[in-house]
């Protein structure tokens, strides 16, 4: 309890006092109004989530992601704009278009809190159904072993002939600037669909690879499991190096890798606060400083600077831009919802396919540069307007508890099912699925849940 307690003062102690002050302290002309103080009310609420968590302790890691993010991107960041009046990207915003933007904010997090509850009530409800129902046959998805060597070689091989088709081998480190250009002419869908094909199952192969090898496997082969394990850890950490990859890929991975390998402790759940807190305020600025060119050097800048004028930190902003687009145009009313879930239909196929919600808005605002995230608040005000954020993020909140109730109730079971796998993925993937755009979020995700499974079988039990 001891370790607990003192971990929940660091993380009150980081979150409501240093982070805030190191906003502050360089700037004396600072001024704070009505918007500020709705800003520092969602960070008090976001790091008192943080510490409560931290005190219980469960594995509720989806949660754990969620409210890291909501503080950084959601409290801290528009804190900061707030207070300084600077912003990523150009734009112009009244205080009630601030206001707007985070009433959006506390309607997801209200609805969130509220999927959460009712989904807990509901499953209780449905235990003691199940409890008392004791003829019942459950089915649960596991893992087929027979069906992962298979799809280890075919994804081994499928990886190999990509990287021969774009060049062999040194391709393997190329810039993330060069990499695009190396799908442009396959287009947008083409470019995602060949990206996951190249990371996605070898990927899938490692987590479930560390889940036999920790639970099924017996004393006499965990040493021939050690070397493939450790095989895949490096195909892995090569392929999807952060120099030729997005930063939130590589930080699943290595997410991922974490929650697979080690058994969670009764301190877990500060340490992966205070962790991740830290490196999306103090390193995710400077991790993509390669993206174009070997060359460059990191340039150290203020804290109020990083937060306000990088464009690594433009979500909250991208929310007032929809907030804008919306008043103007009106809601898309799905169709950019429609558009993300088809990700895969070629353009040249659906001409009237719909722009990327991020592009679609920063081309509205005159932006030169589009390729700009929109979190899910924005995505959800830009298809369904203010109702729709409510029911998005119930609906958020109560899937989210569904899946981590089934996941520390799997991890008392023998085999290494689906959600195992699933969960430890999503919970550093979630930091980019919430931060947008809806595109490129669900396709990923989405590509790592069909390999996923199609290792995977029924088996029934009562």
């Amino acid at each position: 309890m001891f370790t607990k307690t003192f971990l929940a003062l660091i993380i009150f102690l980081l979150h409501l006092l240093l982070f805030p002050y190191l906003i502050v302290k360089d700037d004396p002309s600072l001024s704070y109004n009505t918007v500020s103080i709705v800003a520092y009310i969602i960070i008090i609420y976001s790091t008192s989530k943080l510490c409560y968590l931290t005190l219980k302790n469960n594995q509720r890691v989806l949660e754990l992601s969620f409210w890291v993010f909501t503080y950084v991107f959601m409290g801290l960041t528009p804190f900061a704009h707030s207070v300084s009046n600077h912003y990523s990207w150009e734009g112009n915003y009244t205080a009630l278009e601030e206001l707007t933007g985070l009433s959006i904010v506390l309607i997801g997090i209200a609805a969130y809190e509220i999927g959460i509850l009712i989904s807990r009530i509901y499953q209780t409800t449905s235990q003691k159904k199940q409890m008392m129902d004791t003829s019942q046959i459950k089915k649960i998805m596991v893992i087929n072993k027979k069906r992962l060597y298979v799809m280890a070689f075919l994804s081994l091989t499928l990886t190999v002939l990509l990287l021969l088709n774009f060049g062999g081998f040194s391709t393997l480190f190329i810039t993330r600037f060069e990499r695009s250009a190396q799908y442009n002419e396959y287009g947008k869908a083409g470019s995602l669909i060949l990206t996951n094909l190249l990371r996605v199952p070898l990927f899938v192969c490692l987590v479930i690879t560390i889940f036999i090898y920790k639970n099924e496997i017996d004393s006499k082969m965990k040493s021939k499991y050690y070397w493939i394990v450790f095989a895949l850890i490096v195909l892995n950490l090569i392929i999807s190096n952060p120099l030729s990859n997005a930063r939130y890929w590589f930080g699943t991975l290595i997410i991922a890798l974490f929650m697979s390998m080690f058994k969670w402790k009764k301190y877990f759940f500060g340490i992966w606060t205070i962790a991740l807190s830290i490196f999306l305020v103090g390193v995710f600025p400077y991790s993509d400083i390669f993206r174009v060119s070997r060359e460059n050097s990191i340039s150290l800048n203020t804290f109020l600077y990083q937060i306000t004028q990088s464009g690594d930190f433009d979500a909250f902003q991208q929310i007032l831009n929809a907030v804008q687009y919306t008043k103007e145009f009106g809601i898309a009313g799905g169709t950019q919802l429609i558009g993300a879930l088809l990700f895969f239909v070629p353009r040249s196929l659906w001409e009237s396919k719909p722009l990327g919600s991020g592009q679609l808005i920063s081309e509205a605002m005159g932006y030169e540069y589009t390729n700009l995230s929109l979190p899910l608040w924005g995505e959800s005000l830009l298809n369904f307007g203010f109702l729709g954020v409510f029911f998005v993020f119930f609906l958020y909140g109560f899937l989210t508890s569904k899946l981590q109730k089934k996941f520390i109730r799997d991890l008392e079971f023998p085999k290494v099912t689906f959600i195992k796998i699933l969960i430890p993925f999503l919970m550093g993937y979630q930091l980019f699925l919430l931060r947008g755009d809806l595109i490129n979020g669900i396709s990923y995700m989405s590509a790592y849940i069909l390999f996923a499974f199609l290792f995977t079988k029924f088996l029934k039990f009562k």
